[in-house]
C-alpha cells in the first residue's frame, strides 16, 4: 500500500507513512497464532518486535515456568507417596503400645 497524503485545510499536503492491511490498531483484538506472537499480561505482542535481550528474558521466564511447573508435579508425587507411607506405618504400629500423649504444636510450629 502506498504511502496516504492527506490535505490540510490550508491545502498544504501531509505525508502519512502507509500502515500494512495485516497490522492492527494499538490495542485491538487479533488472532493470537503462537508462531508470531507472544502473549505477556494478556497482551499479544509480535516476536519479531522484541530485542535479542528481551527474547533472553522471555526464555528465561519459559525456563523458569517449565521447571516450576515441573517441581509442582514433583512435589504432589511427594505428598501423596508421603501420606501413604504415614498411612501404612499407622497401621503397622496398632499393636505397638504408646507411653503418654502430648498436646498437638501451634500452627507454624
Amino acid at each position: 500500500m502506498a504511502a496516504r497524503k492527506k490535505a490540510s485545510a490550508s491545502t498544504a499536503v501531509v505525508e502519512t507513512p502507509a500502515i500494512p492491511e495485516s497490522t492492527p490498531a494499538p490495542g485491538s483484538k487479533v488472532d493470537y497464532d503462537a508462531a508470531k506472537h507472544i502473549i505477556i499480561n494478556s497482551k499479544v505482542y509480535d516476536r519479531e518486535s522484541f530485542t535479542p535481550e528481551q527474547v533472553q528474558q522471555i526464555s528465561a521466564v519459559n525456563y523458569a515456568d517449565q521447571h516450576i511447573a515441573s517441581a509442582e508435579q514433583d512435589l504432589k508425587i511427594y505428598k501423596y507417596g508421603r501420606d501413604n507411607m504415614v498411612k501404612q506405618l499407622l497401621e503397622d504400629i496398632t499393636a505397638v503400645e504408646p507411653i503418654g500423649t502430648v498436646d498437638p504444636p501451634a500452627e507454624g510450629e
